[in-house]
């Protein structure tokens, strides 16, 4: 029987792509938001409508994940209209950006071994080969955060528009056809307003010209140089969203960690990366943050990956269809993995999720190349590639599985990472949702062992003793989490209810007060604001704060309530039953709203 046809991989890779992607990530859609995603999804009032858009501007969030990336806010916002806070809508969008990037990866992969450089050696089985690159792609277990944790669809949809961006390029260079360098420039754009690490897009698409088409960076100059000065026009566009400073000194050269620090430790995050695109475990969630490394802790890393750099750097002037996958990791790599300090987080297996598309290529190719030099039967390929898909992929399940407990997920953090006070942390919340609370301090504790001044560690301390009702006792760590990060709105917020619990009615406004000029559309705050004016007499003041919670919030059901016990106290019990049934509309398991709305219905003599 005849193997089947590069027309018949042609025509049904899409399906088989969706196919494949569908079965992996089938067991993804019961992860729960995790970590990011309850700022950036769960509490963002941002997202609760698609107009007037408000996604669309920075957050009043510190350091927001959809700062400068309104195209991962607009997706945000369309799966809160479309199905709320339900998970599944969210999953659903990932996974379908996830597959629709290996279709591109197909489409570019299969062109390009068709162009003259190679079609003379590749042309016949260019589909096959193409094929094999994005399915290995596809179920790669590095590729399962921007599928199941949520917010991270910015890698994602950054990776969709760069890929379409180099697919553009490439029908532009084939055909000269204007509309194609248009498109190229849009989804350029798109990019940008995605992630920045697309700002290497250009650069890559012009590498692209000069190694499969024009020859030389001076001919595909002269031949498109409309087409590169509309890509680096896209730069100006970047340049404006990140005008605003939307991440703060989290990223960039005002913080703590200097440029050789940062180096320092790339230099095996990078080599993590390379291990971990051959032999993917263990998989980490979060690598924690940057350490004070020395020349001498990684000297061993710094000359095999200067090695590799150096033998890059040759291969692109000797063989450069050979580097150009090398090159194709490297360079999107850079933005995040070279001397840009990212403080908060010092590797992430997201980063790596397009720059592995150019290391699989590589793989995929040297080994066909390999085979048939050794000549080896014709069925050792798909035999290979089968077992390596079906070990991915079979890894790939194991591991949305993980995503599905929080408590397996930070502790295989903390097994692979041990010295990371933020895995410690968040191992502690997720057994605290357990109700396994002692265990929960003794986490947050360990967190504090190894960086004292963590705020996180110490706020959900607070938070452990506040929901034990030793209010006093809370204020002590929320005031230390505010001395190492005085912009936290929620532990002012936090800080005001303790305060307010414990009668200090003062201090508890100027809390409350804090939190709202850092996050003036803070509900959860003016909604307390609200409950602490109402305590003093201020009735007409509270109903204005409550109302405004739910100006930026329409579903807060707390926010109702608050307004229904208000108008009960000001006997206008049809606007106290209407904010009652409003909450339990949108909270149905919440027994005080339903008390509420049965004392309410009995002042009016209804049933």
């Amino acid at each position: 029987m005849n193997p089947p046809s590069a027309t018949f991989f042609t025509r049904f890779a899409p399906l088989i792509l969706l196919a494949v992607g569908g079965l992996v990530y089938a067991n993804s859609f019961s992860v729960p938001f995790i970590y990011d995603d309850f700022g950036a999804i769960v509490d963002n009032a941002d997202i609760r409508r698609l107009w007037p858009p408000r996604w669309a501007l920075p957050s009043s969030a510190p350091n927001a994940p959809t700062n400068s990336r309104p195209i991962v806010a607009f997706t945000l916002a369309l799966n809160y209209a479309l199905g709320g806070s339900s998970i599944t809508g969210y999953r659903l969008l990932n996974i379908g950006v996830h597959i629709l990037c290996a279709c591109t990866l197909f489409t570019v992969a299969r062109r390009t071994l068709q162009t003259p450089s190679l079609a003379s050696r590749f042309g016949p089985i260019a589909p096959h080969l193409a094929l094999a690159c994005a399915l290995l792609w596809l179920v790669h277990p590095l590729g399962t955060q921007c599928v199941d944790y949520t917010i991270q669809r910015s890698e994602s949809l950054m990776a969709l528009f760069y890929l379409l961006a180099l697919y553009s390029a490439i029908r532009h260079i084939e055909t000269g056809r204007p509309i194609w360098s248009v498109i190229a420039v849009l989804t350029c754009a798109l990019g940008m307003a995605s992630k920045e690490a697309m700002a290497t897009a250009p650069l890559l698409i012009l590498l692209y010209d000069r190694t499969y088409a024009a020859g030389s960076f001076a001919a595909a100059w002269n031949q498109r140089k409309f087409l590169y000065i509309g890509l680096a026009s896209t730069w100006l566009f970047l340049a404006l969203l990140m005008s605003a400073a939307s991440h703060g000194s989290s990223i960039g050269f005002t913080s703590d960690v200097t440029p050789l620090d940062y180096a320092l430790n790339q230099s095996w995050i990078i080599l993590d990366y390379l291990k971990k695109a051959v032999w993917p475990h263990p998989l980490i969630v979060d690598y924690g943050y940057p350490l004070p490394l020395t020349i001498g802790d990684v000297l061993p890393q710094l000359l095999l990956l200067a090695t590799l750099l150096g033998f890059t750097v040759v291969a692109l002037f000797r063989w450069p269809t050979l580097a150009f996958p090398v090159v194709w990791f490297f360079l999107i790599l850079a933005p995040t993995s070279s001397i840009v300090p990212i403080v908060n987080e010092v590797g992430a297996e997201r980063r790596i999720y397009l720059p592995l598309a150019g290391l699989i290529i590589l793989a995929v190719v040297a080994g066909h190349l390999l085979l048939r030099r050794l000549r080896w039967p014709a069925w050792t390929g798909p035999v290979l590639l089968l077992i390596l898909i079906t070990t991915f992929g079979l890894r790939t399940a194991q591991r949305n599985a993980e995503y599905r407990d929080p408590l397996d997920l930070w502790q295989t953090a903390i097994d692979a990472v041990p010295h990371n006070p933020r895995a410690h942390t968040y191992l502690g919340l997720a057994l605290k949702e357990r109700g396994r609370s002692t265990e929960a301090a003794q986490r947050y504790q360990r967190a504090l062992q190894l960086d004292p001044h963590y705020s996180e560690a110490h706020a959900n301390l607070g938070i452990l003793l506040a929901e034990a009702g030793q209010f006093d006792r809370a204020i002590a760590p929320f005031r230390q989490s505010l001395d190492a990060y005085p912009d936290y709105p929620e532990v002012h917020n936090n800080l005001g209810n303790a305060l307010l619990s414990s009668g200090r009615l003062d201090l508890a406004l100027r809390s409350f007060r804090r939190a709202l000029e850092l996050r003036p559309h803070y509900a959860d705050a003016h909604s307390n604001l609200g409950i602490l004016l109402g305590m003093q007499g201020r009735t007409d003041e509270a109903i204005d704060r409550f109302h405004r919670a739910l100006e930026f919030d329409p579903t807060y059901a707390r926010a109702h309530f608050n307004l229904g016990i208000t108008y009960m106290n000001t006997a206008a019990t049809d606007k106290a039953v209407h904010h009652f049934r409003q909450a339990l509309r949108f909270q149905p398991d919440f027994p005080q709203a339903r008390r509420g709305l049965e004392d309410a219905l009995r002042q009016q003599r209804k049933p």
